[in-house]
């Protein structure tokens, strides 16, 4: 499981160690790639990688990460539940681009605006980047993972993680032509994830 158990040692009145058992978990908020775009891409990347050097993704574990938030607490968990629920979200498109390796392991689309809701797209990442003193629950995402040492790159370099090399990718460099396919995202997510022995399990903790 990806939940994080701390143990922190203190002192007690009477010179004897006390232990604290500190539970934390491993959050992100992210926009779901729909069932049927998510299940055609998942297809196509089963036609062109190797079974024996890549998992490909169930198709509803498809997003595109906004933020991450390692080692959150319970109170930290229950502030990015709230700001999720409350935060004001307008359906906008993202294209597929060309896919490739990201980080170590990573088989992803890139994804750029569509210039049919480039207007919603561009409102959306202001609203995330936004001022120190925003109270927009957008900007409360971004500015909670930078606290917690998780600091997002702006601007955002969407992607979606179809499949993972099941060892460090050789093929860094290089880049597969995806089929072009436009995505239409229409909510957000809090998701925690959960380390299982074949890998992570996603749970969506709540949605706008």
């Amino acid at each position: 499981m990806a939940t994080s158990v701390h143990f922190v040692h203190s002192r007690t009145s009477a010179n004897r160690t006390s232990t604290v058992r500190t539970v934390t978990h491993r959050l992100f908020a992210a926009l779901p790639v729909p069932l049927p775009d998510a299940e055609q891409l998942c297809s196509w990347a089963r036609s062109v990688l190797d079974p024996d050097e890549v998992r490909v993704l169930e198709p509803t574990y498809l997003h595109a990460t906004i933020a991450f938030y390692a080692e959150a607490t319970d109170e930290q968990r229950d502030r990015l539940i709230d700001a999720v629920r409350k935060a004001r979200f307008d359906p906008f498109n993202l294209v597929g681009r060309d896919a490739r390796v990201f980080g170590a392991n990573a088989f992803a689309v890139e994804l750029v605006p569509d210039q049919e809701t480039v207007r919603e797209f561009s409102s959306f990442t202001d609203r995330l980047r936004g001022n120190p003193g925003t109270v927009d629950p957008l900007r409360f995402l971004l500015s909670e993972a930078a606290l917690m040492g998780k600091p997002t790159r702006m601007p955002i370099q969407f992607h979606v993680t179809i499949g993972r090399f099941k060892s460090d990718s050789t093929q860094a460099g290089e880049r597969y032509s995806a089929p072009k396919h436009v995505v239409r995202f229409n909510k957000l997510c809090l998701y925690e994830s959960h380390r299982e022995p074949h890998g992570s399990r996603y749970e969506v903790l709540t949605s706008n």
